[in-house]
């Protein structure tokens, strides 16, 4: 039988593998590990973070649950049920384990800095500066800590808006620790956000090593990554790595890789946008699953796709519609009722998944009070409803709802294309009706996405896109500003009448 040192042992090869991105590996020591001592509390936190990771934040709250039953006090458990809760849409409930680990260790500084990281996220800055401090410090024995706390320090700076009092703070933590990957992820897009181009894009590259993004590690592919090279007469495989509005914006440059002579395309997305970006690039290649023994000459992630083609603000490709609404006729059931009033789309939230959501999406009771008037028709494109948002919802009877009606973004695509205007938060619709050349709205929190830039009402991405953006007074002024403004679009129709 295996000594529980040589356990340990096991679990600590598992905690190096993980932090280089070898999950699978580091599951494989944990499950070793576990063979022997099947209730070691550190293997199955462990195994925990490595399903948060993965998103898989139901399993892990199972396994976090079932070791706090046995030792209520074991502290790393807590901190990992924290990001467990957050996956799961429950913040404050993961900020409530987040400090119960600091109460079980306060001196532990992994423990502070996950507590003051959720305090960052829940915009609870007054709490942050006396959890980083004693990790600031210049006393502060271990570089590492340091640099993560320099790196909150500059993550809360973003949150609150102060884009470039914030890039200080993450050179400064990258100097100490040029490894950590996630801090220069940040920086990276900190560069974006505020329109350097030419020093974010380099740096955006690193999220291939970020397990956020790749829990397993980036793909490994046949051929040589992308970073520009000639592509006459080559083949290429692009492929998308995360969401369906990525998948949208970067969709744009097939054309590109046609125009720089690339000789095939293939384009690996996600099913439900196969069908709508294959009518628009009949050149390419659109696969869910790539094509047997294919192994294209180079490859390369859409997102990286700007950077191959060394995107500035001026070069961006934004000719629009670049995603065209397929015909109606095969489509009866998303036929629009003509009434002569505006026709406006609605969206208020994103898959709940997302690390952010809790600053993009707005409450449905709030968000549709914008509906709350005669002189235009709303259709719902929600995709899914959450349980919260139906009773508000429920009670607008006059927001048309297609449900589930519409089985992809190819639908999706062909009842914007019956619109007058899309309102949206920060989500794949808001990128589709852009994609379309649609007019829409985008209601972006204090600290949008680094692609929103910064202190624009408009968006060199998407010229039909006119934003409206939160300052520290919350979602509420916004929300004045964009009713205001579609009763002058109301008022401007009925004079057109």
């Amino acid at each position: 039988m295996i000594g529980l040192s040589e356990v340990d042992e096991l679990i600590q090869q598992a905690f190096l593998l993980r932090a280089h991105g070898a999950t699978d590996q580091a599951e494989a020591r944990l499950t070793e590990a576990l063979a022997q001592v099947p209730d070691h509390p550190m293997a199955l936190t462990r195994l925990a973070e490595i399903e948060v990771d993965r998103k898989q934040h139901e399993p892990a709250t199972r396994r976090l649950r079932a070791v706090l039953r046995r030792q209520p006090y074991f502290a790393p458990a807590w901190a990992v049920l924290a990001h467990a809760a957050w996956l799961a849409g429950n913040a404050a409930e993961g900020l409530r384990h987040a400090r119960r680990a600091v109460d079980i260790q306060p001196p532990n500084p992994h423990f502070r800095l996950v507590l003051a990281q959720f305090c960052v996220w829940l915009y609870r800055h007054a709490e942050v500066p006396a959890l980083l401090a004693p990790l600031i410090a210049e006393d502060q024995p271990d570089p590492t800590i340091r640099a993560r706390a320099l790196s909150l320090q500059g993550e809360m700076l973003v949150a609150a808006g102060d884009f470039a009092a914030a890039d200080p703070w993450l050179r400064a933590a990258l100097a100490l620790a040029p490894e950590l990957v996630a801090t220069r992820l940040a920086y990276g897009m900190n560069r974006l956000r505020q329109g350097d181009f030419a020093a974010g894009w380099p740096e955006y590259e690193i999220r291939a090593q970020v397990s956020f993004f790749h829990p397993t590690g980036p793909p490994q592919r046949p051929g040589t990554p992308w970073t520009g090279q000639d592509l006459r007469e080559r083949s290429i495989l692009v492929e998308d790595e995360q969401g369906f509005g990525d998948a949208i914006q970067f969709f744009r440059y097939l054309g590109q890789l046609r125009d720089a002579g690339a000789a095939r395309i293939v384009l690996r997305s996600f099913p439900t946008l196969a069908s709508l970006l294959q009518a628009a690039a009949p050149f390419a290649e659109i696969v869910s699953e790539l094509p047997t023994g294919f192994a294209a000459d180079f490859h390369c992630f859409s997102a990286s796709l700007p950077h191959g083609f060394r995107t500035r603000l001026e070069t961006i490709p934004a000719d629009v519609p670049y995603l065209v609404a397929p015909a109606l006729a095969g489509r009866p059931h998303l036929v629009l009722p003509e009434t002569g009033r505006p026709r406006v789309g609605l969206v208020w939230s994103g898959d709940r998944r997302h690390l952010r959501d809790h600053q993009r999406s707005i409450p449905a009771e709030r968000f549709l009070r914008l509906a709350d008037r005669l002189d235009c028709d709303f259709v719902s494109l929600q995709a899914a409803v959450r349980p919260a948002d139906q009773p508000a919802l429920a009670a607008r009877p006059m927001v048309l709802r297609l449900g589930e009606q519409v089985q992809d973004y190819a639908d999706t695509a062909a009842v914007i294309g019956q619109l007058d205007l899309v309102i949206s938060v920060d989500t794949s619709v808001a990128h589709l009706a852009g994609a379309l050349g649609k007019p829409v709205w985008m209601l972006l929190p204090i600290s949008p996405d680094w692609r929103w830039l910064a202190g624009r009402a408009d968006s060199p991405w998407y010229p039909t896109a006119r934003l409206f953006r939160a300052d520290r007074r919350g979602w509420a002024p916004v929300l004045r500003r964009v009713a205001a403004e579609l009763g002058r679009l109301a008022g401007l129709r009925d004079g057109a009448a």
